[in-house]
């Protein structure tokens, strides 16, 4: 409601005397009164009340939740699918639990610090990015929904410092030699041939079926997402290719194709690895481990 002052004496120095005020449901569900400041005009005093009154719609009422849904759904049309999956896990796992059920208006420093509190142990790439999830999806309310999120500029990611350079343990040809003398399956020692000869991704080789094998060429037109349920394109344009493979890895493709050819309803649109589906991640890596 809009009223104006009776008493002259509290009206503004400049002669201002209308204000509006109403009550509201805070984050919490308690009631609240909200007294504006002192306008010229009635009209003005209305206005600025239904300015007020459509932010609390607009913002009080939208969960965390709520918004990280409506982000997710724009992020998987525009990401492929296995980025979506990690990506949704990674937001249920560390920041639905901080923030899922607070009103996106009403999210917080303190909460900010709860969360930050909750991945201490984890290192600091995966810190920032777990915090890039939390600003773009509070960015993603302001940009396309008119959201009002106060903390969002206050919300930094944590400086990284001096990190020292990634170690990688690459094996020279007898080192790799010496494992795959050890590997007593077909289907293994032809995977792990191919990958260690080729440079093909892992998600890469899982895709392969034996059409995209011409004598010594590999196309690579497709990849296998983490969980090998879904067939997509490769990483990168770039990574649309046709790759010569080494008389050893085609000997040993060779060995695993005679060996294939004889399964009931055997069809070269059968992956390499796998037959009807890519063999599972797991199952090669518990293979090379043993």
């Amino acid at each position: 409601m809009v009223y104006q002052e009776k008493d002259k004496k509290k009206w503004t120095q400049d002669g201002r005397s209308w204000f509006f005020r109403c009550y509201y449901d805070d984050a919490f569900g308690e009631r609240k009164q909200k007294k504006s400041q002192k306008y010229f005009k009635k009209s003005e005093a209305q206005s600025a009340e239904r300015e007020f009154l459509n932010s609390i719609k607009k913002t009080s009422s939208v969960l965390f939740s709520e918004l990280k849904k409506i982000y997710m759904e724009d992020y998987k049309s525009k990401n492929k699918y296995e980025t979506y999956l990690d990506t949704n896990n990674r937001i249920e796992k560390h920041l639905i639990p901080v923030f899922g059920d607070t009103k996106v208006s009403y999210i917080s420093l303190n909460h900010f610090n709860v969360l930050k509190e909750n991945i201490s142990h984890l290192d600091i790439k995966t810190k920032n990015s777990i915090i890039t999830y939390l600003k773009s999806i509070l960015q993603f309310g302001v940009d396309n929904h008119d959201l009002d999120i106060p903390v969002l500029p206050k919300i930094k990611t944590i400086p990284r410092g001096v990190t020292p350079p990634r170690k990688y343990n690459i094996w020279d040809v007898n080192q790799f030699n010496k494992f795959i003398s050890v590997v007593d399956d077909v289907l293994y020692k032809a995977f792990f041939t191919l990958l260690y000869y080729s440079g093909l991704r892992l998600g890469e080789a899982l895709a392969l079926t034996w059409n995209d094998i011409n004598g010594n060429i590999v196309t690579i037109t497709k990849s296998c997402n983490k969980r090998c349920k879904k067939i997509t394109l490769p990483k990168t344009s770039n990574s649309f290719r046709e790759v010569d493979l080494p008389n050893v890895v085609v000997n040993a493709l060779n060995v695993l194709y005679e060996q294939e050819k004889d399964i009931i309803d055997f069809n070269n649109n059968f992956y390499i690895f796998g037959g009807v589906e890519p063999i599972a991640r797991t199952t090669l890596s518990r293979d090379k481990d043993k």
